[in-house]
């Protein structure tokens, strides 16, 4: 009888263990990213240039990303760049090529993120490898920004 109820309590046991036990999120559980999402009119807020933050002149200016591509308007002279998304990336890979302004015919590789109202864009400098994370660093030729949509 005893081995019994041990065996009953075992199987309840694990039972319970097994509706407790939280399993992780899996890539293919995670919402797809929405490219519409980044679309729209923001603000640089912040930015760093190889490991180092960079000064508010350089992050001055409204960014206008549409469907296929980005223009930021800058005191100076407008950027104007198209760019292509691999969404199945983790994280999101960008590759932007320059149509008009300093970067004309230059491709650059990078990865954005977004969060509510903020946009992360980390990118290589072009030629250089696309960054994997969203930092930079001191000798490296990444660039990272952080956008806010305009309200």
């Amino acid at each position: 009888e005893w081995n019994r109820q041990e065996h009953h309590m075992k199987i309840i046991g694990a039972a319970l263990l097994g509706v407790l036990t939280i399993s992780p999120v899996r890539a293919e559980d995670k919402p797809a990213f929405d490219a519409a999402k980044i679309q729209g009119t923001g603000m640089i807020v912040s930015g760093q240039k190889y490991g180092e933050k960079v000064g508010e002149e350089m992050i001055k200016g409204e960014v206008i990303i549409s469907k296929d591509g980005i223009v930021i308007k800058a005191k100076d002279q407008d950027h104007v760049m198209t760019y292509k998304l691999d969404a199945k990336a983790s994280p999101v890979a960008i590759t932007m090529v320059g149509k008009e302004g300093p970067a004309k015919d230059l491709t650059s590789e990078g990865i954005i993120e977004l969060k509510g109202d903020e946009l992360k864009l980390c990118y290589a400098f072009p030629g250089e490898k696309r960054p994997t994370a969203f930092e930079t660093k001191k000798g490296d030729k990444n660039l990272l920004f952080l956008l806010k949509r305009a309200k």
